[in-house]
Protein backbone atom coordinates (compact mmCIF):
# COMPACT_ATOMS: atom_id res chain seq x y z
CA UNK A 1 0.00 0.00 0.00
CA UNK A 2 3.17 2.27 0.97
CA UNK A 3 4.10 1.17 -2.38
CA UNK A 4 0.77 2.60 -4.52
CA UNK A 5 0.79 5.33 -2.59
CA UNK A 6 4.36 6.34 -3.13
CA UNK A 7 3.66 5.92 -7.04
CA UNK A 8 0.83 7.94 -6.57
CA UNK A 9 2.55 10.20 -5.15
CA UNK A 10 5.17 10.45 -7.82
CA UNK A 11 2.92 10.30 -10.03
CA UNK A 12 0.55 13.03 -9.18
CA UNK A 13 4.38 15.23 -8.58
CA UNK A 14 4.78 13.92 -12.56
CA UNK A 15 1.90 15.52 -13.45
CA UNK A 16 2.41 18.59 -11.03
CA UNK A 17 5.61 19.13 -12.90
CA UNK A 18 4.11 18.57 -16.36
CA UNK A 19 1.72 21.11 -15.31
CA UNK A 20 4.12 23.91 -13.83
CA UNK A 21 7.02 22.99 -16.79
CA UNK A 22 3.60 24.02 -19.09
CA UNK A 23 2.92 26.95 -16.90
CA UNK A 24 6.30 28.03 -17.14
CA UNK A 25 6.32 27.76 -20.71
CA UNK A 26 3.46 29.53 -20.70
CA UNK A 27 4.93 32.31 -18.98
CA UNK A 28 8.20 32.49 -20.95
CA UNK A 29 6.48 32.71 -24.11
CA UNK A 30 4.36 35.81 -22.38
CA UNK A 31 7.45 37.37 -20.98
CA UNK A 32 9.22 36.86 -24.38
CA UNK A 33 6.42 38.27 -25.91
CA UNK A 34 6.18 41.46 -23.58
CA UNK A 35 9.72 42.18 -23.79
CA UNK A 36 9.04 42.11 -27.63
CA UNK A 37 6.72 44.32 -27.23
CA UNK A 38 8.44 46.81 -24.72
CA UNK A 39 11.57 46.47 -27.58
CA UNK A 40 8.68 47.50 -30.79
CA UNK A 41 7.73 50.07 -27.94
CA UNK A 42 11.18 51.57 -27.77
CA UNK A 43 11.59 51.26 -31.17
CA UNK A 44 8.46 53.22 -31.65
CA UNK A 45 9.31 55.73 -28.67
CA UNK A 46 12.82 56.43 -30.87
CA UNK A 47 11.32 56.97 -34.27
CA UNK A 48 8.81 59.37 -32.86
CA UNK A 49 11.64 60.99 -31.04
CA UNK A 50 13.32 61.38 -34.45
CA UNK A 51 10.22 62.22 -36.37
CA UNK A 52 10.09 65.19 -33.58
CA UNK A 53 13.50 66.48 -34.03
CA UNK A 54 12.83 65.80 -37.97
CA UNK A 55 9.85 68.18 -37.41
CA UNK A 56 11.66 70.37 -35.39
CA UNK A 57 14.17 70.54 -38.43
CA UNK A 58 11.20 71.09 -41.01
CA UNK A 59 11.49 74.77 -40.81
CA UNK A 60 15.46 74.95 -41.51
CA UNK A 61 14.99 72.21 -44.45
CA UNK A 62 12.60 74.54 -45.73
CA UNK A 63 14.48 77.15 -45.75
CA UNK A 64 17.82 75.63 -46.95
CA UNK A 65 15.84 74.47 -49.73
CA UNK A 66 14.49 77.54 -50.45
CA UNK A 67 18.13 79.12 -50.48
CA UNK A 68 18.86 76.43 -53.24
CA UNK A 69 16.19 77.27 -55.31
CA UNK A 70 17.57 80.73 -54.99
CA UNK A 71 20.96 79.92 -55.96
CA UNK A 72 19.85 77.97 -59.00
CA UNK A 73 18.11 80.52 -60.38
CA UNK A 74 20.99 82.92 -59.32
CA UNK A 75 22.84 80.20 -61.36
CA UNK A 76 20.57 80.40 -64.38
CA UNK A 77 20.54 84.62 -64.67
CA UNK A 78 24.34 84.19 -64.68
CA UNK A 79 24.45 83.29 -67.85
CA UNK A 80 22.45 86.02 -69.57
CA UNK A 81 24.29 88.36 -66.95
CA UNK A 82 27.88 87.60 -68.37
CA UNK A 83 26.44 87.84 -72.00
CA UNK A 84 25.12 91.68 -70.72
CA UNK A 85 28.93 92.48 -69.09
CA UNK A 86 29.89 91.35 -72.02
CA UNK A 87 28.45 93.38 -74.89
CA UNK A 88 29.40 95.90 -72.20
CA UNK A 89 32.86 95.64 -72.16
CA UNK A 90 32.57 95.53 -75.89
CA UNK A 91 30.79 98.36 -76.21
CA UNK A 92 33.25 100.23 -73.60
CA UNK A 93 35.91 99.17 -75.99
CA UNK A 94 34.21 100.47 -78.82
CA UNK A 95 33.67 103.73 -77.27
CA UNK A 96 37.15 104.12 -76.62
CA UNK A 97 38.85 103.00 -79.32
CA UNK A 98 36.03 105.36 -81.21
CA UNK A 99 37.37 108.36 -78.55
CA UNK A 100 40.80 107.09 -79.90
CA UNK A 101 39.74 108.03 -83.77
CA UNK A 102 37.96 110.98 -83.20
CA UNK A 103 41.78 112.06 -81.52
CA UNK A 104 43.58 110.56 -84.63
CA UNK A 105 41.08 112.01 -87.01
CA UNK A 106 41.27 115.69 -85.26
CA UNK A 107 44.90 115.31 -85.15
CA UNK A 108 45.12 114.13 -89.19
CA UNK A 109 42.79 116.77 -89.84
CA UNK A 110 44.86 119.35 -88.35
CA UNK A 111 47.94 117.69 -90.10
CA UNK A 112 46.34 118.27 -93.16
CA UNK A 113 45.30 121.83 -92.72
CA UNK A 114 48.87 122.50 -92.09
CA UNK A 115 49.85 120.41 -94.35
CA UNK A 116 47.86 121.91 -96.96
CA UNK A 117 48.84 125.72 -95.87
CA UNK A 118 52.37 125.04 -95.88
CA UNK A 119 51.60 123.18 -99.51
CA UNK A 120 50.10 126.80 -100.49
CA UNK A 121 53.08 128.36 -98.80
CA UNK A 122 55.26 125.89 -100.40
CA UNK A 123 53.78 126.25 -104.05
CA UNK A 124 53.80 129.70 -104.00
CA UNK A 125 57.48 129.83 -103.00
CA UNK A 126 59.23 126.91 -104.68
CA UNK A 127 57.54 125.04 -107.91
CA UNK A 128 59.98 122.38 -107.53
CA UNK A 129 58.72 121.35 -104.08
CA UNK A 130 55.26 120.42 -106.05
CA UNK A 131 56.30 116.82 -106.53
CA UNK A 132 57.20 116.50 -102.78
CA UNK A 133 54.44 118.30 -101.12
CA UNK A 134 52.16 116.14 -103.81
CA UNK A 135 53.16 113.02 -102.54
CA UNK A 136 52.49 114.02 -98.61
CA UNK A 137 49.01 115.02 -99.87
CA UNK A 138 48.63 112.01 -101.61
CA UNK A 139 49.24 110.27 -97.93
CA UNK A 140 47.00 112.31 -96.07
CA UNK A 141 44.47 111.27 -98.63
CA UNK A 142 45.33 107.31 -97.83
CA UNK A 143 44.52 108.13 -94.24
CA UNK A 144 40.96 109.38 -95.46
CA UNK A 145 40.03 105.36 -95.56
CA UNK A 146 40.63 105.64 -91.46
CA UNK A 147 38.49 108.35 -91.55
CA UNK A 148 35.39 106.32 -92.94
CA UNK A 149 36.28 102.98 -91.07
CA UNK A 150 35.91 105.37 -87.73
CA UNK A 151 32.61 106.32 -89.31
CA UNK A 152 31.52 102.83 -89.47
CA UNK A 153 32.67 101.91 -86.41
CA UNK A 154 31.56 104.80 -84.59
CA UNK A 155 27.89 103.73 -86.40
CA UNK A 156 28.63 100.00 -85.02
CA UNK A 157 29.27 101.40 -81.41
CA UNK A 158 25.99 103.15 -81.49
CA UNK A 159 24.24 99.96 -82.82
CA UNK A 160 25.78 97.96 -80.02
CA UNK A 161 24.71 100.81 -77.59
CA UNK A 162 21.60 100.65 -78.80
CA UNK A 163 21.82 96.74 -78.27
CA UNK A 164 22.67 96.65 -74.78
CA UNK A 165 19.98 99.23 -73.52
CA UNK A 166 17.56 96.48 -75.10
CA UNK A 167 18.81 93.88 -73.59
CA UNK A 168 19.25 95.86 -70.01
CA UNK A 169 15.49 96.50 -70.16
Amino acid sequence: SILAEIKKKEQELCEERDHRGKLLSEVEGQLSRAQEVNRLFDGLMQAKARLDILEGQKEQWLEIEEQLKEAIRAEKAKGPENQFLGKKREYEAAIKRTQQLKKELEEITLALASAEKVAKETREASQGEVPKLSVFIERLNESMPLYGRWKTMERSSLDKKREEEEAGQ
